[in-house]
Order: C-alpha cells, then sequence, then structure tokens
C-alpha cells in the first residue's frame, strides 16, 4: 500500500535493553517514523497516582522525547519538565525532572520498531505507539529553535521536502536539558492547505503553588501554544510550506531560546488527509463525525476540556486536563492526565485505556467516555456512554484516508479531487 497507519500498544520493559514493538496491521511492511505517548498508567482504565505525560517521535535517523510530571497530594504543587534529542520514550519520576524510564529508537523492523531501554523503567506503563509505513510516504523528525522575537519567521528547511501535515510538540524550554519547573505541554498539527489551518492544545501546571493554578486550551490559531498564569505565553504559527519544509511565525514569546519538536509527513498523492475540531455531543449515543469528508484509517486526537477555542481555561475541573488519542479500524488507545486547578492540595492523576476517549474531569470524576462503532463515507462514527450535558467541548483532530485493499476497486490517484492539495 502507498500508505499505511496503524496504532498499536504495549507495556513498557521493566528491564534494560531492547524492545520490539510491531502490529500486523502494518501487513508486512517495515515503519518509517513512529510517535510515541505515554503516562504512568499500567491497567486499563484504572487511573494511575501523579500526573506523567511523554509524547515522542523518531524517523529512524532522529528522534526526540519530552517528559512532564506533576505529584499528586503536594501543598505546593511540585511540577517539572524535561525533553531530548537522543531517544524517543521519556518517562518521568513523580518527584521532580528525573527520569523514571527512557528508550531509544534502535532500528525499524518488519511491521514494528525496535527501541532501546537505556533507562528500565520501575514498572510495565502503557506505552501507545502510531506507525507510520508505504511507498508514497516521505518522514522528518527534528527539532528547530523558535524565534525570540515576535513576528519573526523561522524557516525550517530541514524536512527536505514539501510536507502535506506536520505534527508539533514543545515542553517551552531549550531541548537536551536537565529539566525545568513546571509541566508545559503542547501538542498541535498544521495542515498543508490553503489557507493553513492549524490546531494545538495545552496544558500548562505550574510548580510551588500553594494553590494549583494550571490553565488549559485548545486553539485553532496556532499549531504551537504554551501557557503561563492564565494566558500565552508562547504562540507559534505555521504560515507556508515549501519543497524545503516550512515557516513559523512567532506570535507570542516571553522566554527565548525554546526549541520545538516536530514529525513531517507527506502522503505523496495516495491519500487525503484532513483536520479539524470536532465538539463533543451533550447527550449519550452516536456521534457522526462528517468533517473529513473520506473514509478515515487513522485517526489523531488532541484532547482538553476547554468549551471555547482560543480561550485559555482555568476552571476547577477543565483547565488541567490533557490528552491524546489515537484509533484505527480494530484498535483504540486514550492517554491523559489530570489535576484539579485552584486547590490547595493538588490533585494529579495519569490514565490510559482502550477506548477512543476516557477523559476525567480534573479531580478524576467521569467525563466522557466514548468507543469506537465505525469508519464511514465521510468520516467515523463513535458512541459516548458517558459525556458532559452542559456544554460541548473541543477537541483537534487529524485523519488520514484508507486505500482499497489490493484487487479493490479504487479511484486512479491522478483523478481523485483532494481538498488540501496545493494547486
Amino acid at each position: 500500500m502507498g500508505v499505511t497507519v496503524a496504532v498499536t500498544r504495549v507495556a513498557c520493559n521493566t528491564s534494560t535493553g531492547t524492545q520490539d514493538i510491531t502490529t500486523t496491521d502494518l501487513g508486512g511492511l517495515t515503519p518509517k517514523a513512529a510517535l510515541f505517548v505515554v503516562t504512568k498508567a499500567t491497567s486499563d482504565g484504572s487511573a494511575a497516582t501523579h500526573a506523567v505525560l511523554g509524547m515522542g517521535a523518531t524517523d529512524g535517523t532522529n528522534q526526540w522525547a519530552i517528559g512532564n510530571m506533576a505529584r499528586d497530594a503536594q501543598s505546593s504543587t511540585q511540577c517539572a519538565r524535561r525533553a531530548m534529542t537522543d531517544e524517543c520514550v521519556m518517562i518521568m519520576v513523580d518527584t521532580g525532572p528525573s527520569v523514571d524510564g527512557e528508550a531509544a529508537f534502535s532500528s525499524w523492523i518488519t511491521n514494528g520498531v525496535r527501541i532501546d531501554w537505556g533507562d528500565a523503567p520501575a514498572a510495565a506503563y502503557l506505552l501507545t505507539v502510531v506507525f507510520f509505513a508505504g511507498t508514497d510516504l516521505s518522514v522528518d523528525v527534528g527539532t528547530f529553535t523558535f524565534a525570540s522575537t515576535v513576528n519573526t519567521d523561522t524557516d525550517v528547511t530541514s524536512v527536505g521536502f514539501e510536507a502535506d501535515a506536520v505534527l508539533f510538540a514543545s515542553h517551552a524550554n531549550p531541548i537536551n536539558d536537565t529539566g525545568y519547573t513546571s509541566f508545559f505541554a503542547s501538542f498541535g498539527i498544521a495542515l498543508n492547505s490553503s489557507p493553513v489551518r492549524q490546531y494545538s492544545a495545552a496544558i500548562t501546571d505550574r510548580h510551588a503553588q500553594a494553590t494549583t493554578n494550571i490553565n488549559g486550551l485548545t486553539s485553532d490559531d496556532y499549531a504551537i501554544s504554551i501557557l503561563y498564569n492564565g494566558s500565552n505565553y508562547l504562540a507559534g504559527e505555521i504560515g507556508s510550506f515549501d519543497a524545503s519544509g516550512f515557516s513559523c511565525t512567532t506570535r507570542v514569546n516571553n522566554g527565548g531560546g525554546e526549541q520545538i519538536g516536530y514529525l513531517a509527513l507527506s502522503f505523496g498523492g495516495a491519500v487525503d488527509f484532513e483536520a479539524g475540531v470536532v465538539a463533543t455531543p451533550t447527550s449519550t449515543g452516536n456521534q457522526s463525525i462528517t468533517d473529513p469528508g473520506f473514509t478515515p484509517q487513522a485517526v489523531l486526537l488532541g484532547l482538553s476540556r476547554c468549551a471555547t477555542l482560543d480561550t485559555v481555561e482555568t476552571d476547577q475541573l477543565d483547565a488541567g486536563v490533557f490528552g491524546i488519542s489515537v484509533f484505527d479500524e480494530d484498535d483504540e488507545y486514550c492517554n491523559s492526565t489530570q489535576s484539579e486547578a485552584g486547590v490547595g492540595t493538588s490533585d494529579t492523576q495519569s490514565l490510559s485505556d482502550d477506548s477512543v476517549v476516557n477523559l476525567p474531569e480534573g479531580d478524576g470524576t467521569a467525563g466522557h467516555v466514548a468507543s469506537f462503532v465505525s469508519f464511514d463515507a465521510n468520516g467515523w462514527t463513535w458512541n459516548f456512554s458517558t459525556t458532559d450535558t452542559g456544554s460541548a467541548r473541543q477537541w483537534w483532530y487529524f485523519a488520514v484516508e484508507e486505500e482499497a485493499a489490493a484487487g479493490g476497486l479504487s479511484i486512479p490517484v491522478a483523478m481523485r479531487c483532494y481538498r488540501n492539495r496545493r494547486v
């Protein structure tokens, strides 16, 4: 197949050395890139104490990993973050900027990847992996330095091709550090469309606060968003794509020297792609999402409990919720952390579940729970067994079109109409 996106999840090894992660959904292909998401959860749907989140990516040559933590039951908040470019999986301890477990890319293998645990995690945490493969696929993983001057463009030319979509992650500081205080996380996407469309989800949990100071955001203005003390601390707008890569314009910056991790993807005209915002239902039951306009093979979601786009959330049960969900035809995994805002003793947790969505409120009580129903002609259907009846929440999504099975009826690539293609 020209492009294949597949999702799987494994328990992390608890000893050093290599671990093979594979899925038969790749159909014998060798991946070209992988995205990793991990929390401190070890059992499906069972919350683990402390909010610990790791994000990472590799293309086999380059890699990066970002880690965050917010300790539970502290009268003065204890939060930290760090990032590295010599590993693709990072799990932080729950007491500071040190590492509980870290793994580096070792090699691509048939149907998967081999990673090497240089530091073995203390427990078999659940690790979600998204594979990107196919003869028509081009990928690049890397980092770039964010311009410190507002309204200044940074041209990222290291990609080496014109990407269809780029995923971004940041912890708001230079990478390859020894760690910083506070929980800063941003996960977003930019779509090579006309005009460029971009989305991000972000969370900040400030360190050393007697009353938890937490902010959340879902944005359709910026692919890169970092929050601090109730407002944007850093915001990056992707302005254009070209044959070498993309440009990022600094729209907000109150620091300097920040580095951003990215995963760039080109599908070579083999499949369509789409990104947008999903508004959650306010009653239980099935909900059909038709915005993609095609049948997906995989969908990725950036999750928060924000009800209004581009408005920093400070509510006690909404601000401290952050999640990443991925699903394909037969696999669905949701990873999230919860931190209760505005309380005197920190209340934090990590969660992983084999459902499209399991996103509790900030205090850990049930928020949104949804299971996969089907991929449809124009999108997908999911079923909400639990939802918020008060207001819809805004989540960003990224969908990649399926391909016809070998020998099946398909429309020739040259005849397809791609609404995201440049003309």
